[in-house]
């Protein structure tokens, strides 16, 4: 095992990262060998693998290390970061080997909510009130697919689920975008209004839950065209154009517009599974490629700028979402469903790859970790 003194355990991304790439990679190799024919997997292992091992790993690694900055104290020790880790890999592994999603999706997600809305509430950092809710939904969610495994309501906790990660993407990506963008483009007056944030996380919170419990036809879409139009202005306010020739920062509003995109189809009342692959391939892929390598390179000292593995990695990932998006709306290409897994595939597989050293190795410099 690892030391507790290795350069893996300094921050919570490093292990968190690596290792949701890598179970991201063979979930989603898993599911495309399903398709063309070799071998078996349902929808429910499906989405069991993806957000019990990817989604929770990319988010839970950002979260112990961010927290730490937005609260100004610890949140846990390389001791306790690398039991979090096991925990998360005992979960992997009964879920690989046993088919028992039990830890993955409710025990390690319920650990980490805990851990995070307690150092909230004891700093008294209300402010992040939303993403605590988000933390939280993400077992009961789990809990309700499984009681539901059997019927038809058994998609209503994945719809919650990623309904929660959407949240967490609203909330993060209104406050990093902006800073970003005004840190990097000198002039860009890119413009955060607190009244905007928070009617934009409200209205995309009701809209979200009507749709995880199947709210549809005039309401249903009504609340989404709301937390639309929320968005699209909060998104317009950013002036996300002013950072097209910085790639590394541009891949960021190009993959929250994923979200938006998913609320539009909402609104429209087109199928759920359009909506759904808009948000989880599109919108929570790209977006956590995007942050995934801006701060694996922050945090390990190096330059704030994108090479052609970034590039190659943001290619693959938004062509997998494309590919399955237009598959959904009945733009079949030959073999898209698979040529879209594969891309998606790659994307993850590439990132393990390029930042396994970035990831494993000391920091290139001395200087305070980069937000």
């Amino acid at each position: 095992m690892l030391k507790v003194t290795d350069p893996i355990w300094s921050d919570g991304l490093r292990p968190f990262y690596l290792l949701g790439a890598i179970d991201g990679c063979l979930a989603m190799l898993a599911w495309t060998l399903a398709l063309s024919g070799h071998g078996a997997m349902s929808v429910f292992t499906h989405a069991s693998g993806l957000i019990g091992g990817l989604l929770l790993a990319i988010v839970t690694g950002f979260l112990l290390t961010a927290v730490p900055n937005w609260t100004g104290r610890p949140l846990v020790s390389p001791t306790g970061l690398r039991a979090l880790t096991l925990l998360w890999l005992a979960g992997r592994a009964t879920f690989w080997l046993a088919g028992l999603p039990v830890i993955s999706l409710t025990i390690f997600p319920a650990v980490v909510a805990a851990l995070i809305v307690h150092r909230f509430v004891v700093t008294t950092s209300w402010r992040h009130w939303a993403i605590a809710i988000a933390l939280i939904t993400l077992p009961l969610a789990a809990l309700l697919s499984h009681s539901g495994a059997f019927s038809d309501r058994s998609h209503h906790g994945w719809y919650l689920a990623l309904a929660a990660i959407a949240v967490l993407v609203t909330v993060i990506g209104g406050r990093i975008i902006p800073a970003f963008t005004n840190n990097a483009v000198a002039g860009a007056d890119a413009r955060q209004l607190s009244w905007l944030d928070l009617g934009t996380v409200l209205a995309t919170i009701v809209a979200l839950a009507a749709w995880a419990f199947g709210v549809r036809e005039n309401l249903g879409s009504a609340l989404a065209m709301v937390a639309l139009g929320f968005q699209a202005i909060r998104f317009l306010l950013w002036r996300p154009w002013k950072t097209r020739t910085k790639l590394l920062l541009w891949i960021l509003p190009l993959s929250y517009l994923w979200l938006i995109a998913s609320l539009a189809m909402i609104a429209l009342g087109l199928p759920g599974v359009l909506a759904l692959h808009a948000m989880a391939a599109g919108a929570m892929g790209g977006m956590m490629l995007a942050v995934m390598t801006r701060s694996s390179k922050g945090h390990t000292g190096r330059a704030l700028e994108a090479d052609g593995w970034d590039g190659t990695i943001y290619g693959l990932v938004h062509l997998g979402a494309a590919l399955r998006v237009a598959a959904a709306f009945g733009f079949f290409l030959p073999d898209s469903l698979l040529f879209s897994g594969a891309s998606w595939t790659a994307a993850f597989g590439l990132f393990a790859v390029r930042y396994w050293l970035v990831l494993t190795q000391p920091r290139l410099d001395r200087g305070a970790p980069h937000p």
